[in-house]
């Protein structure tokens, strides 16, 4: 694409969206799943959508929250503008692993 790569990653998880929600915005749940992760929060709709500008507004990520059914929601990440295909292979494996242990944390 023009503007970069853009990767997606999704999960199913056993937790209600403002769990999840809970997991984006609270300083102590982040450093658990998400240490290092360098963002600033562009957007925020309420346990459905957060946008954010990544390392520095080199990228872009969009957090979705969708509910499935009693007490499940699945959870979307789209990351764009990313700078070549090595980039993208690498933060699609990063958000499969950052998605699967906010998994490990909201479901223990």
């Amino acid at each position: 694409m023009a503007s970069g790569y853009t990767i997606s990653a999704s999960k199913t998880i056993s937790a209600s969206p403002a769990r999840l929600f809970h997991a984006w915005m609270d300083d102590s749940d982040l450093r658990q799943w998400l240490a290092g992760a360098k963002f600033t929060i562009r957007k925020v709709t309420d346990r459905k959508l957060i946008r954010l500008d990544w390392d520095g507004g080199k990228s872009r990520v969009d957090v979705g929250f969708l509910p499935r059914g009693r007490n499940k929601t699945q959870m979307g990440v789209g990351h764009a503008r990313l700078r070549d295909r090595k980039e993208a292979e690498r933060m699609k494996l990063y958000w499969t692993k950052r998605l699967e242990q906010l998994k490990t944390l909201v479901e223990k």
